[in-house]
């Protein structure tokens, strides 16, 4: 059988060859210093050492294959590790026996970075190998030619580990051009070369090859493709060149830095910024349908051929996407001086952001000029090469990119230049908090970037109308118009619940929405702010019930909800996590909030919030008396529900606790007070877990005690229910002196709260009544009957 290929020397293939490792392989990594690398490494290079010596004999080093690019260079598909090697061997030995390598042509283009690494040590003007100096990789990096970004390359860090183990083993051998000789003459490290000449092997071919080893990154192959397809289908090889060059050397390094140099994340980073980027673009230009449906970055660039997909060619990307790219990743590496001289080690993206924005854990703020961030995270470059972004987040993004593409970074942290700059990045941080309905409409969001772009060229007064929240919008504009009056408002925009957000507690004029150029609007809306900060210092997370029974307690601050209006009334005073007083405090101004700010004008803020006494008739009673504040709402961690819901506005005692924003009958929820006793009689040792069962739905609301009776809180008193014999137990309840309706309604008693009063009638049924009606079922003692037998 003919053999498969020629069988070459190294010395006949590097002269017959320039080779150059096309875009779709991986990095060089002989010299990653993994065991396994090292293994491979030592191996090969102390196999070719002994045949070199050896009087006879041959090592084959199996296939190489590869085929011709349009320039005529050699590509290989398989090989790339070891021809590398030998490449390294080669110029070593030309080194040492004076030999100019220049000859030697072998190129890297995964890499600009490695090319012209490769260029440069093949270059005797560039460098000289002192055979007596310091090891090569010392020699290599003092050069000149030597560029701090090739400490980022992978493939050039490990051809100098690589060119060091070369040295330490042949250096002896090289002496006197011994090693150069060896090589050249008759050599005898061979291979198999399988050259397809023309062919134009396809990417996917050389995917499919290098499968055998390490399995190349989505980003690896979408660069490659992405590079092919700048240069031959959109027919621009100079963008194509320096959408190369820059991601080989600048945002190779912006991202590296931005993961603090662990290599073994770069490739997934790029991935991700660039669904992060194509992510904007795409909303940019009102294409959202699709967004959730691509599977890989490929999906942006046209299908090979009898390949099916879903994504419509209005996807593809474009030359001015890839311009928007380039643009976006050379704007945030515009920072990177700031991180050269850094003591700290910080990022430049860490450093500068700092110098903007700022993120606490305080409540109220700590009375910083720059702008606190609430729900997004100062560095959203490093967040985008992480996850995909929200909408909020890519808001922020976008606006962060936009602010330094139009002014240096000196600029907007300049104390006077950068004011307008901070001041829009405010006005856009305000409306992001305050906008999560609207941001959770993907067809927005492209009017919202777009509106990011007025507002940071400094004409927000030109929009009429806004994609984001309209109250919010609308009290930016008069922010605007009041510049000095407005940086008053930074230290309560700072905190927790405001966000940004104070036109809820300024006084209502004709005029506009937030008229803070009036005096009394603005004074009035002082002194409110005042007393939120004072009742929501940085202790109210902690002190959160008693602060919700004690403002409950001086008024019933529930608002109805449109979806309640016919049906009863929905509370928004209990959510769950201390974030929902924001509903109350700052949200939509169709619910009533006039109650609240009545007490905020009332409240003395020298004297300590206090619960206020309330009679047992009334429902706040029992969900701000101190025993209950603490159970007035389940601990379902979501800050919108526990509401509370009345189904009939005429006997609020029967208020429900809803676990939901809604009050379908199938609904989970519960009446307060049925929850109440349930909780009293469990706490007071009456009964323990499995002797009750709570009802939740509207339909089904008793509380049922012992499998046996049920409870249930109305209008008039405790209702309740025996399955067995309910006329009797009614009796005998009237005859222990309880008031009770012949349909099982047990009235109150003046002189004692209802869920104590709950109490003392479940221990009565419980201890007494229970007790007698199970006398009462014992059948009598069977009697001897004589049966008469004929």
């Amino acid at each position: 059988m003919a053999a498969i290929g020629t069988l070459i020397s190294f010395d006949e293939f590097i002269k017959r060859y320039n080779v150059e490792i096309p875009r779709i392989q991986r990095d060089y990594t002989y010299g990653s210093g993994t065991p396994k690398t090292e293994e491979v490494v030592d191996k090969l290079l102390s196999d070719i050492y002994s045949t070199l010596i050896a009087p006879e004999g041959e090592m084959i080093l199996d296939f190489v294959y590869g085929s011709h690019n349009e320039n005529g260079n050699f590509e290989p598909l398989d090989g790339q590790q070891r021809l590398t090697t030998l490449f390294l061997l080669y110029l070593y030995a030309a080194s040492c026996a004076d030999i100019n390598p220049s000859s030697l042509i072998f190129r890297y283009s995964t890499r600009d970075n490695t090319t012209v690494f490769c260029e440069s040590i093949t270059n005797p003007q560039l460098f000289k190998y002192d055979r007596n100096g310091d090891k090569i990789s010392e020699q290599i990096t003092d050069c000149a030619f030597w560029r701090s970004s090739f400490q980022d390359d992978p493939s050039i860090m490990s051809m100098l580990v690589v060119l060091d183990k070369i040295e330490a083993k042949y250096k002896d051998l090289a002496a006197d051009g011994d090693l150069w000789r060896r090589l050249n003459n008759d050599c005898r490290i061979k291979f198999y070369c399988l050259d397809f000449e023309k062919f134009g092997l396809s990417d996917d071919l050389y995917i499919k090859m290098n499968s055998r080893g390490k399995g190349l990154t989505e980003y690896e192959i979408f660069k490659s493709q992405l590079e092919k397809y700048i240069d031959v289908a959109l027919g621009d090889k100079e963008l194509m060149y320096e959408f190369a060059k820059k991601f080989d050397t600048d945002f190779t390094d912006l991202v590296w830095s931005e993961q603090l140099y662990n290599k073994d994340v770069i490739d997934d980073s790029f991935v991700m910024l660039f669904r992060n980027l194509l992510a904007i673009r795409n909303f940019k230009r009102g294409r959202t349908a699709y967004l959730e449906n691509l599977r890989s970055l490929s999906d942006y660039l046209p299908p090979k051929e009898n390949e099916e997909r879903e994504v419509i060619p209005s996807w593809y990307i474009e030359k001015d996407e890839v311009e928007f790219i380039v643009h976006f990743l050379d704007t945030f590496h515009s920072l990177f001086p700031l991180a050269e001289q850094d003591p700290d080690g910080r990022t430049a993206n860490d450093i500068f952001w700092s110098k903007v924005f700022y993120q606490t854990l305080s409540v109220l703020g700590d009375g910083d000029e720059r702008i606190r961030l609430f729900t997004t995270d100062m560095n959203l470059f490093r967040t985008a090469c992480n996850k995909m972004l929200k909408n909020s987040e890519r808001i922020m993004f976008y606006a962060q990119y936009y602010a330094l593409s139009k002014h240096p970074y000196e600029e907007i942290s300049d104390p006077e230049k950068g004011i307008p700059v901070l001041r829009a990045l405010r006005h856009i941080r305000n409306l992001v908090e305050n906008s999560d309905d609207e941001l959770g409409r993907p067809d927005n969001i492209a009017a919202m970037l777009i509106e990011v772009e007025t507002i940071l060229d400094g004409a927000l007064g030109s929009l009429a109308k806004s994609k984001f929240n309209t109250n919010q919008f609308e009290e930016e504009k008069s922010k605007e118009e009041n510049l000095s009056r407005w940086e008053s408002l930074y230290h309560y925009e700072s905190h927790d619940i405001l966000r940004g957000a104070l036109s809820l507690l300024a006084p209502q004029t004709n005029v506009k929405p937030f008229d803070i150029d009036d005096d009394s609007v603005y004074d009035t809306l002082i002194s409110r702010l005042n007393k939120i900060c004072f009742i929501f210092d940085d202790n109210s997370a902690q002190n959160d019930h008693f602060i919700r029974a004690a403002l409950l307690s001086h008024g019933d601050f529930g608002r109805i909800s449109n979806t309640h209006l016919n049906t009863g009334r929905a509370c928004y005073m209990y959510g769950q996590m201390f974030s929902s007083w924001r509903l109350l405090l700052t949200k939509n101004r169709v619910y009533n909030q006039s109650k609240i700010l009545a007490f905020l004008d009332s409240f003395d803020t020298f004297q300590p919030l206090s619960i206020q006494d309330l009679p047992i008739t009334d429902w706040r009673y029992y969900a701000t008396r101190k025993e209950w504040y603490d159970r007035t709402y389940r601990a379902y961690n979501y800050s919108q529900y526990g509401y509370y819901y009345t189904k009939d506005p005429s006997s609020p005692i029967e208020i429900y606790l809803l676990q939901s924003t809604s009050c379908a009958d199938d609904n989970v929820m519960w009446k307060l007070l049925n929850w109440l006793l349930e909780f009293t009689l469990k706490r007071d040792g009456i009964l323990v877990d499995g002797q009750t069962r709570l009802g939740d739905r509207q339909t089904a609301p008793e509380l049922w005690i012992l499998d046996s009776f049920s409870i249930d809180i109305c209008r008039d008193g405790w209702r309740i229910e025996y399955r067995d014999n309910l006329n009797e137990m009614i009796r005998m309840l009237r005859d222990i002196h309880y008031t009770v309706s012949d349909d099982g309604v047990v009235s109150f008693k003046t002189d004692q709260d209802y869920v104590h009063f709950g109490v003392d009638l479940v221990s009565s049924i419980k201890d007494i009544i229970l007790p007698a009606l199970q006398m009462m079922k014992v059948p009598e003692e069977p009697q001897d009957i004589e049966v008469l037998v004929p």
